[in-house]
């Protein structure tokens, strides 16, 4: 059965083009008001633009027709379906049918114009696709990484509706369907609590002074009473509280014209400039006045904000509890979110079929039986946000690591992965490949979707690392587009063809010559190779802060740079990888066992080399022929340069440290003599990197990590051969 618009058919004119007397023309037909759908066809405008045709109101050449809903597609399922020189689109709902549209107008890009167009279907292999966004608000209710220079860069951004808008065309077109708002506590900047009123902060409020280490990565002392006195802060932007509330509203009215679900997440228990409103509100679980804030204080934000179709929390960072006080613990989170939820929906039954309330462990621990127990009469739908892989997304495509869990949790409980793609930053990243088995693994039996949740840098704004200005100001998944379309494409429809994504990425970057694309294309997917050998050798697990493998750092509150010491005995290759750690396969020499079934770390070490040898090759033979034409490959190209400084950095420190094992463990100094050649040659790469990577970047500190700036590692990696050369073999 179809739905029927009743509201006006109307026809969208793309205006007259010059000199088209003779240009095939296109028609578009749509009976419907949808901003989704006025979005799609805007993108065909511009293809029609691009192709040199030219559209006509009505009787073009060809005509393409927006049809009315089916019921016989899935939701976000669209069918385009060519008949001669008409094309007609149908959608499972609106959403569909924007991605129709949009498929269509990349069809008719990369097919070099609307007559090799052809017919095609497809439905989303899993529900959620999504991003993560931490948006600074106000130094007074500060985000998780207020911290970071590139949010800090971003907090104007964070109040302007534009900056949302353009982030929201930009998932659309990647096919991200979720926004997960992330943040520490929001309620000041944007709710009036009803009995708390002067909890809400009118005005936007910038922190003027400098972060250090000692603003703590749980985000306890981001705010801190110093910063609001006078002359330490800049009114960043005059709003009243009601008019903060209309710009968010406007906020998600823009997200839900893309199609994307907001969901609001949270942490506890938060109470920055809530505690001098007046009303005695603190941090503490105990504070039955505290409870009572939260809970109005949810239910007021749904009914605020209609667009908000999921809470999710994690179950800490500052709600702290011994052992015997877990009940208590978990009964807050029964009474401030469950409460608030069920308040809500009793009121609104309209939305509890579609609603959904999601808790995460934090630091990726597990939720317990007794959390689980607390909930076991709650009415409506439940889901866990876990992990996936830690916080490790390039290590291995088929990682196992929450199997067991899902398996173990009560019925009625769904999972939506975090993706924590804490690895390469600064880099472009892409292997098609790679994706296309990562997207098709991911999904199992309960698990409906997933977002990227990155905290180690505000990948969700507008970047501003670059030292040529003249690359800053613009969105970070414009530059890395390659990335995150891969697996919000693949995540659609994990059976795309690997080969499509040679035209996708060629007529990206129109007016380069084809060969030059393609090849730069390969050496991208050829350097992305890196990363997963890196991960699955050193995978340190726990938390992100502890190893940022772009920079071989850790934060400097735990270990900073990663010296050999951490290495010789490092047993944390991933499990699900076919690597190796250095420890074991130390064991296995020691033992004679000559029964390999997995990479060591020799082998790995050979491998990396390789990798580096040929991008650099192949990446200098393309930038000289490229001329610097185009700025953005010629970035891309430069991005793939810093993998291979990254892969002979680890070659040498992984083979350095393998040779000092087994030296450690047979006091054969030719094996302690390697190890010195190999961290010596080490300091020749890192130097070469150091220099490769401040020419581009510049020194920033970054929120889960300190201050990046290799030159200032240089005297720990020279450290490493003087460790080498004084080694004393110990007991492992």
């Amino acid at each position: 059965m179809k739905k029927h618009y009743s509201l006006l058919a109307f026809s969208l004119l793309l205006g007259s083009l010059t000199g088209c007397g003779n240009k095939t023309s296109v028609s578009i037909t749509y009976n419907g008001n949808e901003e989704t759908i006025k979005f799609a066809i805007n993108e065909i405008k511009d293809s029609l633009t691009r192709n040199g045709l030219k559209f006509k109101e009505s009787g073009g050449t060809y005509n393409v027709t927006f049809e009315d809903l089916s019921d016989s597609l899935a939701k976000q399922a669209y069918s385009i379906d060519v008949n001669g020189k008409n094309i007609t689109i149908t959608g499972g709902d609106n959403v569909g049918l924007m991605y129709g549209g949009l498929q269509l107008a990349e069809s008719i890009n990369i097919e070099d114009g609307i007559a090799n167009v052809k017919s095609i279907s497809e439905s989303p292999y899993i529900d959620f696709r999504g991003v993560s966004v931490r948006p600074p608000f106000d130094l007074r209710n500060p985000s998780y990484t207020n911290n970071g220079d590139s949010t800090r860069a971003n907090m104007e951004n964070t109040w302007d509706i534009n900056y949302w808008k353009g982030l929201f065309d930009i998932m659309a077109k990647m096919r991200y369907n979720i926004l997960s708002f992330a943040t520490v506590n929001a309620l000041p900047s944007m709710v009036k609590v009803p009995g708390y009123e002067n909890c809400a902060l009118n005005d936007v409020w910038q922190y003027n002074g400098t972060y250090d280490d000692t603003y703590l990565g749980n985000c306890t002392n981001m705010y801190r009473e110093e910063h609001a006195q006078e002359g330490n802060y800049t009114v960043l932007k005059k709003m009243t509280i009601d008019e903060k509330i209309t710009f968010w509203q406007d906020v998600m009215q823009a997200a839900h014209d893309r199609g994307i679900t907001w969901q609001f997440s949270t942490m506890n228990i938060y109470t920055f400039s809530e505690e001098s409103a007046g009303y005695g509100i603190t941090d503490d679980k105990n504070n039955q006045t505290t409870k009572d804030y939260f809970r109005k204080g949810f239910k007021a934000l749904l009914e605020t904000y209609p667009y908000i179709e999921q809470i999710k929390t994690t179950c800490g960072e500052n709600l702290e509890y011994k052992v015997e006080e877990e009940d208590i613990a978990n009964q807050w989170y029964r009474d401030v979110y469950g409460g608030a939820v069920e308040d809500f929906l009793k009121e609104h039954p309209e939305r509890a079929d579609s609603f959904q309330l999601g808790f995460a462990g934090v630091g990726n621990t597990l939720l317990s039986d007794s959390f689980y127990s607390k909930f076991s009469d709650y009415p409506y739908n439940l889901y866990v946000n876990k992990r996936y892989n830690d916080t490790r997304l390039y290590s291995t495509n088929h990682c196992t690591d929450n199997n067991d869990y899902i398996k173990g949790m009560p019925d009625g409980w769904n999972m939506m992965y975090n993706v924590r793609g804490e690895d390469a930053y600064h880099y472009t990243w892409g292997d098609a490949e790679w994706v296309k088995e990562w997207c098709k693994n991911v999904k199992q039996d309960r698990v409906t979707g997933w977002h990227f949740a990155i905290d180690g840098y505000y990948v969700s704004g507008k970047e501003y690392e670059f030292k040529d200005e003249s690359l800053n100001g613009d969105y970070y998944y414009n530059r890395h587009w390659i990335n995150y379309s891969m697996f919000g494409r693949f995540g659609y429809n994990p059976n795309m063809e690997v080969s499509y994504w040679d035209k996708i990425v060629e007529d990206h970057y129109e007016g380069v010559k084809k060969d030059l694309v393609s090849r730069s294309w390969k050496v991208m997917n050829k350097a992305a190779k890196v990363m997963p050998l890196v991960i699955c050798s050193y995978a340190p697990g726990g938390t992100d802060a502890a190893f940022l493998p772009e920079m071989c750092s850790s934060n400097p509150t735990l270990f900073g740079f990663l010296d050999i010491k951490r290495f010789i005995n490092a047993d944390s290759a991933d499990p699900d990888g076919d690597i190796y750690s250095i420890a074991e396969y130390a064991r296995m020499v020691k033992e004679g066992n000559t029964d390999l079934k997995k990479k060591t770390p020799f082998q790995v070490a050979s491998e990396l080399r390789s990798i580096a040898a040929e991008v650099k090759l192949e990446v200098d033979a393309i930038r000289v022929e490229l001329k610097n034409e185009n700025v953005a490959l010629d970035n891309l190209l430069q991005d793939q340069l810093g993998f291979a400084h990254i892969a002979n950095y680890y070659a040498e420190k992984f083979e350095g440290a393998m040779n000092l094992r087994l030296y450690n463990d047979s006091e054969d100094t030719t094996k302690r003599d390697l190890a010195v050649k190999n961290l010596e040659k080490a300091l020749e790469v890192w130097n070469g990197y150091s220099d490769y990577y401040l020419a581009r970047f510049k020194v920033e500190r970054l929120p889960r990590h300190g201050v990046i700036d290799p030159s200032a590692f240089t005297t720990t990696v020279e450290k490493d051969i003087k460790t080498a050369k004084n080694w004393s073999p110990r007991s492992y």
